[in-house]
């Protein structure tokens, strides 16, 4: 993967208190990468030092292979918090106020709000919008002037199901047809899973872990997990009895992904040959328990 945006040692204190301690991430081209944290983990200053809205401390961030180059900004889009919108002004005049900024078109207004679904709804006042027609009104603002990076602060917070639905259909659509890459932070983890493909989980203004989506998938998935005293004979008497060979070895235990309609026979089989089993457990992880897990309640 090509990188887009590189954030390396970068630092934001306020006086004596530190709300991000040296993170350092990497956004690939063409990533949904969501930000994972509690309240006050660090993720709004993240993408507001980014957009320039607030100054970092020390650190550097390179865009495109060019170090701390400002100039990326007129590259991104953005939603910080909610949608700054002009409640008595139509959606097609909010977009036309933004566009000068810009130098868009009323052809590209069109063509982005059949995008974001809003164009039969442009001659509305904002004040008569949902907050999901809000939302993807904010959204549509954030695409003026084409940016390669769009970020989004909880863009689906407070919206009904139907709401989240569309704009989870929407990033995707940006992402895949656009080639629209997304830094995006959300409470909502199970609903984050359905559409990053990497994540950075921030804890206290630290990052815990950065993993894709494939290798939290594997590591969430249903395993058998075998405690054993010799894990060397029982992974060749797997092998040799059963023909499992994807087996994963973590200190004393094997971690299976398959057969597990065999575990009381695996297990008969290794007390039989001579190893004690001290547990056997079969389980699967969600995001958000292996988020608790990584952070905390």
């Amino acid at each position: 993967m090509e990188p887009l945006l590189q954030i390396i040692g970068l630092s934001k204190s306020y006086r004596d208190v530190t709300v991000l301690n040296n993170i350092t991430l990497t956004i690939n081209k063409g990533d949904i990468y969501g930000l994972i944290g509690k309240n006050g983990a660090g993720k709004t200053t993240l993408m507001k030092i980014l957009l320039g809205m607030t100054e970092l401390t020390s650190g550097k961030y390179i865009y495109n292979g060019i170090e701390n180059n400002s100039d990326f900004r007129k590259k991104c889009g953005a939603i910080i918090e909610k949608p700054a919108l002009y409640p008595s002004c139509s959606v097609l005049e909010n977009m036309k106020r933004y566009s000068v900024l810009f130098g868009g078109t009323l052809e590209e207004i069109n063509k982005i709000l059949s995008l974001v679904g809003m164009k039969e709804h442009k001659n509305k006042k904002v004040r008569e919008l949902s907050l999901g027609m809000k939302q993807r009104l904010g959204i549509g603002i954030a695409l003026l002037g084409n940016p390669e990076l769009l970020i989004l602060d909880e863009p689906v917070n407070g919206l009904d199901p139907t709401g989240i639905i569309e704009i989870r259909n929407l990033i995707l659509d940006l992402n895949k047809n656009m080639n629209t890459t997304v830094l995006i932070s959300s409470h909502l983890l199970d609903e984050l899973s359905k559409i990053v493909s990497r994540y950075g989980i921030l804890d206290h203004g630290n990052l815990v872990e950065e993993i894709t989506s494939e290798e939290l998938k594997h590591i969430c998935k249903k395993k058998m997990i075998f405690h054993v005293d010799n894990v060397e004979k029982s992974c060749n008497l797997l092998n040799e009895k059963f023909g499992i060979r994807d087996i994963l070895i973590e200190n004393n235990t094997i971690v299976l992904f398959s057969d597990f309609e065999n575990s009381a026979r695996i297990n008969k089989e290794l007390c039989y040959n001579g190893i004690q089993v001290f547990q056997v457990i079969i389980n699967s992880e969600s995001l958000e328990q292996y988020f608790v897990r990584k952070v905390g309640e």
